[in-house]
């Protein structure tokens, strides 16, 4: 099994799995829809189609979600590796989970995965609309 295709089981018993080209349309779909709701709990799920246009994205194999109790909790991405240099980003939690350090956890993650593949530098820009306020 590829290091791409395995889940790390992470500090507080969360499990972090990347969106490969090997997952089910839905258990990519699952991804999508923990990023879409976990900034917009009104968010519509993703459709198999969305799942299979993603999976033909660039950002595709640096994209996790994250699991509590194999329940989908959070997730968030880093970009493309340039010049040493990545973003963090798209890091979210579901209402439910919140305030129990899953995005700490997922950060921490992403930034390792990222050194693991060759970066050198990350940062993470904070992006929040003036209605939405960290919980």
């Amino acid at each position: 099994m590829s290091v791409r295709s395995r889940r790390s089981r992470l500090a507080f018993g969360i499990d972090v799995t990347p969106r490969d080209r090997q997952r089910r349309l839905e258990e990519i779909c699952e991804g999508l829809d923990t990023t879409a709701l976990g900034f917009n709990p009104q968010a519509e799920r993703a459709t198999p189609q969305e799942a299979e246009e993603f999976r033909q994205n660039p950002l595709f194999s640096r994209t996790y979600t994250a699991h509590l109790q194999e329940q989908p909790a959070g997730a968030g991405r880093f970009t493309e590796i340039h010049q040493g240099w990545t973003e963090l980003g798209g890091i979210t939690t579901l209402l439910p989970f919140r305030r129990r350090g899953i995005a700490a956890v997922v950060t921490a993650f992403l930034a390792q995965e990222a050194f693991r593949q060759g970066a050198t530098r990350a940062f993470l820009l904070e992006r929040r609309s003036s209605n939405q306020a960290a919980s």
